[in-house]
């Protein structure tokens, strides 16, 4: 676990990456969002993470290189303990084989109840009438570190009430040591000036048999709000 002071300092040096990286930006260009949410169950490539939380967080964006680049900070609490979650990523629209196409890097840190870990990822996604599709391949940095490929198949769908959103996904893990599906449903609800909210649904399981980490159909529920600034 990571004491609260390494927190802080972690806090700093990603606020000073990103402000290097925005220096040739205007304010203006830098978008940022906050929510806070509560949920049942968590998991990071189908495997749980952690249990009955509420979360903080904020994300921070801007244009970079051609792309843009995105940097987020997750805080969680229940049980007593507090995890904290690092995103950075760089996404930019590529075109492969003729298809218009979003590629994403990133790195991710994660901290769990049950041990945390570090990884990298490179995914790509495609985006037609019928669904979005995206694969994801990441890896876990040590030694005898996890890796594997992440699928996502999802589609937005607009139902009775206007702003309100209904976006129905399955996601799986092929991992070295493991597999797991998620399915489910989320609802957003676009209030207007910054402000949405939404649950989400799913059951989730994995053959991790034995592990910390181990999903036997198990059932996540989450609900909260954001607010873009």
């Amino acid at each position: 676990k990571v004491n609260i002071m390494s927190k802080i300092i972690l806090t700093l040096l990603l606020g000073a990456v990103f402000g290097g990286a925005v220096k040739a930006t205007t304010l203006a260009e830098v978008s940022a969002e906050g929510g806070v949410s509560f949920s049942n169950l968590s998991t990071s490539n189908g495997l749980a993470v952690r249990e009955d939380t509420t979360n903080y967080s904020l994300t921070l964006g801007t244009p970079v290189a051609d792309g843009d680049l995105s940097v987020g900070i997750a805080l969680a609490e229940g049980d007593g303990n507090t995890d904290t979650d690092i995103s950075v990523s760089w996404g930019r629209p590529v075109n492969l084989l003729g298809q218009d196409l979003a590629a994403v890097a990133s790195f991710e840190k994660i901290e769990s109840i049950y041990g945390g870990w570090e990884q990298l990822g490179l995914g790509l996604k495609y985006s037609d009438a019928i669904a979005d599709f995206t694969v994801s391949v990441w890896h876990q940095l040590g030694s005898s570190a996890s890796y594997g490929v992440e699928t996502t198949v999802s589609k937005d769908l607009g139902i009775l009430i206007d702003n309100l959103t209904a976006t129905p996904f399955v996601t799986a893990n092929f991992a070295n040591d493991y597999n797991s599906v998620e399915l489910g449903v989320s609802l957003g609800y676009d209030i207007g000036n910054g402000l949405s909210i939404g649950v989400k649904g799913a059951y989730f399981h994995n053959d991790a048999d034995g592990s910390l980490y181990d999903l036997d159909h198990d059932w996540g529920v989450s609900a909260g709000f954001s607010y873009k600034f």
